[in-house]
């Protein structure tokens, strides 16, 4: 099994950054699946 972790931080990643990997919250729970 691989494991993947990501860390961004409000303060040290670009908004356009962040932007890409926000989610609604109706995308969560089949995303997580």
């Amino acid at each position: 099994m691989t494991v993947w972790a990501l860390g961004l931080n409000h303060t040290t990643a670009p908004l356009d950054l962040r932007g890409r990997f926000a989610f609604a919250l109706d995308q969560i729970a089949p995303t997580l699946q």
